[in-house]
């Protein structure tokens, strides 16, 4: 993509005589009364100095810019879904409640039940504020203001990834899109008509807003996507995973649905079932992916799951072993990093396995992911890594284990505790038996 992506400066009237799409990828309208009020503040200032003759009657009020994305059905607003669709109440109000483009803007689906609140809740705040601007030749003057000296900067491409790019880079008014965000866009493309996007998009902008009960509380598609099933997957690839960001979203991208339709043995293949490392179905399947690993996380590790229940103890102790490694895995990054090596190993366990003797399994997993935690005074992301990848190691074990008993039989050997750091001790009773003492006093004796 260039570097200059093509600018038009058009008015409010001339953006609205295009189709303009809220597609079904976009987060939902969340402005509430203050930000409408403000937006609408902006312009009746500027258009009350023209009235007053203290501005040239031509100046212009600029709106910012938007960036669409011009496809066969019209175009699917990228950035400025917000202003345009408060933009289009305000005029709706000014033009007696009735729609003053023809276009039917506010008829389209909108698959958030929150924009329709927030609709008529600002809908509701613009009758009683345009009540008060005037009489009727001066809201007429305001209208024909708006929709003749109000203008954006309009960006319009041909290629969706292109237009987020183009927005990820010019946004300088809030957060930016994440990775994710990029791949709903991609499998809503590829679905067709053939299921309830409603349903996947409700479901979805929850997971990107709701914080799950782990570590630094990430969103849960934070955490299911970023922090979990990318590492695995490129991990399986032999690729480092420390982040996941734009450039990484083809890991999650697989058979499209036209090939779904022209090979049917892989598709029936791959549809068989869910793997953490599996092909993925482009479209539907892929939200069912995502779902089905968040639920997978909370039967393990909320309060009273598998993994997360006050029977899986630390061995020759009464601590619970999940919840014991949790609460130290915010001493600092380090801890943090190992902590999810142990929770990817853990779902990936049981998506082979099952249940089958679960609770050997979990403590096997975490002797050997915190023998890290003793060898090592600092841990980063590269020593996990390193960890993972050694060919006698726990990790390879299982990604070549064919069933469990091969996995629980493997003797993960012992370590070295080589770190008289305080932070390391709630980790004494777990590996009690797996490791060497190789600290050092500062006689050079051993601790």
């Amino acid at each position: 993509m260039s570097d200059l992506a093509p600018v038009n400066i058009e008015t409010v009237d001339e953006i609205f005589e295009k189709s303009l799409v809220i597609p079904a990828y976009q987060r939902p309208y969340k402005w509430q009364t203050k930000h409408i009020k403000q937006l609408v503040d902006d312009i009746r200032s500027y258009f009350e100095q023209v009235q007053d003759g203290r501005t040239d009657g031509n100046a212009k009020c600029r709106l910012g810019t938007i960036v669409l994305h011009k496809n066969k059905a019209g175009y699917d607003i990228v950035d400025g879904q917000q202003r345009l669709t408060s933009l289009f109440l305000l005029l709706y109000v000014l033009n007696n409640n009735e729609d003053p483009f023809n276009n039917k803007f506010l008829e389209q689906k909108f698959n958030h039940t929150q924009s329709m609140v927030n609709i008529r809740k600002n809908h509701q705040f613009l009758q009683s504020y345009v009540q008060e601007l005037g009489d009727n030749d001066h809201l007429a003057n305001f209208k024909t203001y708006i929709l003749q000296n109000c203008d954006f900067a309009v960006v319009v491409l041909d290629n969706l990834d292109e237009a987020f790019q183009y927005f990820d880079s010019q946004n300088s008014r809030g957060k930016s899109l994440e990775a994710y965000d990029l791949l709903k866009a991609y499998h809503l493309r590829e679905m067709g008509d053939v299921c309830d996007v409603y349903r996947l998009v409700e479901t979805w902008e929850k997971n990107a807003t709701m914080k799950a009960d782990a570590p630094n509380q990430p969103v849960w598609l934070k955490l299911i996507i970023n922090d979990i099933l990318s590492r695995y997957r490129r991990w399986e690839l032999k690729m480092s995973a420390e982040s996941f960001e734009k450039q990484d979203v083809d890991i999650f991208k697989g058979l499209s649905h036209q090939k779904q339709q022209n090979f049917l043995k892989l598709f029936k293949r791959y549809a068989h079932e869910i793997q953490m490392n599996g092909v993925i179905l482009d479209g539907e399947q892929f939200f069912e992916y995502i779902e089905h690993y968040k639920a997978q996380y909370e039967s393990l590790f909320a309060d009273g799951g598998l993994v997360n229940h006050p029977k899986i103890v630390i061995p020759n102790t009464q601590t619970p072993l999940f919840r014991h490694l949790k609460q130290h895995s915010t001493i600092n990054k380090g801890d943090g990093f190992v902590f999810m090596l142990f929770v990817i190993m853990v779902m990936r366990y049981y998506d082979k396995f099952g249940g089958y003797r679960l609770d050997k399994a979990v403590v096997k997993i975490a002797r050997w992911a915190y023998f890290l935690r003793f060898y090592h005074k600092s841990i980063y992301f590269s020593s996990v890594e390193k960890h993972l990848s050694e060919a006698n190691g726990l990790y390879v074990a299982l990604q070549q284990a064919i069933e469990p008993e091969q996995f629980l039989s493997f003797n993960i050997g012992k370590t070295e505790k080589k770190t008289v750091s305080k932070n390391v001790n709630y980790l004494n009773d777990l590996l009690e038996g797996f490791y060497d003492d190789k600290t050092q006093s500062d006689t050079g004796e051993n601790q």
